[in-house]
């Protein structure tokens, strides 16, 4: 049987994330720590499928510690965990257009939602994934956080989150390479996906390249997680198979 943890199953691309491993493995249970409830109802399982709620906070370690302990005692061995979380703005936090609107407070809160959550999954984790086989770590990023890609500027703290999880991730792997010789550890550009943390930022986008998060999930697996094995581990992949530049 697959096992596969899963962050993000509350919003739209994890949640077609979620339903392409429903649809490609008959054999398979899927862990989603969440922080928010979650209607199942719409999935449509087979008999051997199964989906489980975790409850998660995302502020707290312990929590992630708990979960971690949680499938530990359960003697669950990971094929897969995807983190498809990340924001990019709230009701009072935009990405500054320049220096003048820097904020330590909205600086801290990028970092925490997009690299210091997902360095803690990696924290608590990393040793639960298979070792036998191959198995894999896709973790949100960005292609803004490419500091060689960097051609247009603005967006700091955005940016400079994802870049800090990007080494993070380098960094994840380098370790891991030592105790899983079988697993990879990557990070994961979804494009422009039409969900609710890129509505504000559409209008620019072309319709060609905004992406619905059925055709964002399905790239994901067919380019990168049907194509990566562990001499991979560490780069971060664009939702068409390319490697993102550093």
């Amino acid at each position: 049987m697959i096992k596969i943890l899963l962050f993000g199953i509350s919003g739209g691309l994890g949640r077609a994330i979620t339903e392409d491993f429903l649809n490609r493995y008959e054999n398979v249970s899927i862990y989603c720590p969440t922080r928010s409830p979650v209607d199942l109802n719409e999935l449509k399982l087979s008999e051997n499928q199964r989906v489980q709620l975790l409850s998660w906070n995302s502020e707290n370690e312990q929590s992630y510690d708990d979960i971690s302990s949680h499938l530990k005692d359960a003697n669950i061995t990971l094929d897969f965990c995807i983190s498809a979380i990340g924001a990019l703005h709230s009701d009072n936090i935009t990405p500054e257009k320049k220096l003048g609107h820097l904020n330590p407070n909205q600086m801290m809160w990028y970092f925490h939602a997009n690299a210091i959550v997902h360095a803690l999954i990696i924290k608590h984790f990393s040793s639960l994934m298979n070792k036998k086989k191959a198995s894999i770590m896709g973790l949100l990023s960005a292609r803004v956080g490419s500091i060689g890609d960097n051609k247009l500027g603005g967006w700091y703290s955005y940016r400079a989150a994802k870049a800090a999880l990007n080494m993070i991730i380098k960094t994840g792997a380098i370790e891991m390479k030592r105790y899983n010789k079988n697993l990879s550890i990557i990070g994961i550009h979804p494009g422009t996906v039409d969900t609710a943390l890129s509505k504000p930022f559409q209008a620019h986008v072309p319709d060609h390249k905004l992406f619905t998060p059925k055709f964002a999930a399905d790239a994901i697996f067919k380019n990168i997680l049907d194509q990566v094995t562990s001499e991979n581990s560490g780069y971060v992949f664009a939702y068409d198979g390319q490697i993102i530049p550093e």
